[in-house]
């Protein structure tokens, strides 16, 4: 299985930038598009089993990052990067909510930037989990919603939870 790492390079002005492997991404709130807060839903939802796969889009403007994961055998990931604004071909959209159910129509058209068909995705969603812990003190979070949205805390407690209790279960299977 693939380890992909996660970091988060700075939360500043407006703007989220992340490294998801070797790839910087930066995702702007101008469409008040909380993709920081997704990812954590999306990573929650596919550790519990209640989703099979899902999207996460972060809008660069111009263009956008779609980032998608699907649970199966072996879980693949999958990242690209297009041109298009998420908004001018995916309208219905709303503004802040839950995860994508699917891939938007023109995936096609995105560059692909990293693919991964054999995802450790517990790894993931601990790198993921753990770089969002790093702003748990209430400084960090003031800073955090300052520069950026409020801190997603909910959606960091539900997938350190989740995680928790997949750690548990392997355990218990291996017991």
């Amino acid at each position: 299985m693939n380890d992909l790492k996660f970091e988060i390079s700075q939360v500043h002005a407006g703007w989220f930038v992340c490294l998801i492997g070797d790839v910087e991404i930066w995702a702007s709130y101008i469409n008040m598009d909380d993709s920081p807060r997704q990812l954590l839903k999306l990573l929650g939802e596919l550790m519990s089993g209640e989703r099979e796969q899902g999207c996460v889009v972060f809008d660069e403007e111009p263009g956008c990052y779609i980032l998608s994961i699907e649970r199966g055998e072996r879980d693949s990931f999958s990242l690209g990067f297009t041109e298009k604004n998420f908004l001018d071909f995916y309208p219905q959209y709303p503004d802040g909510a839950a995860v994508l159910p699917e891939l938007p129509r023109t995936k096609s058209d995105a560059e692909t930037l990293l693919v991964l068909d054999d995802l450790d995705l517990y790894s993931f969603a601990c790198a993921v989990g753990d770089a969002f812990s790093a702003y748990f003190t209430a400084d960090m979070r003031e800073q955090y919603a300052k520069h950026w949205m409020p801190f997603p805390m909910e959606e960091l407690i539900e997938l350190r939870h989740t995680l928790g209790d997949y750690s548990k279960n392997l355990q218990n299977m291996m017991d």
